[in-house]
């Protein structure tokens, strides 16, 4: 768990240099750049965050979906998906996004 603080700790940091960078060297909040590196950014740090059920909108497609159960993560694998899926469980309690394809294997 100490290795998850310090790399949430590393982007927090990236973050703010991300925005100390922007307003040094005068680029708009909307630069597409700066705006890709602090998504980027934000998504890294908030992957790991499960959100509630009620704080999910269909415009963020398949997710992936967890149960919070009496104090502690169900012991089962994911689903991935979204409450509108035929195949949706209906127990789910969190969610976290969709990781990104890994990159090409060796």
């Amino acid at each position: 768990m100490a290795e998850r603080a310090t790399i949430a700790a590393a982007l927090q940091e990236a973050l703010g240099l991300a925005k100390l960078a922007a307003s040094l060297t005068g680029c708009r909040s909307d630069d597409d750049y700066v705006a890709g590196v602090r998504a980027k950014i934000e998504a890294a740090i908030s992957l790991g965050v499960a959100r509630p059920l009620d704080g999910y909108h269909e415009d963020y497609g398949f997710v992936t979906w967890w149960t919070w159960r009496d104090g502690e993560w169900l012991g089962e694998p994911s689903y991935v998906g979204s409450p509108n899926c035929s195949d949706w469980p209906g127990y789910h309690t969190h969610w976290t996004p969709h990781p990104d394809f890994p990159e090409a294997p060796l």
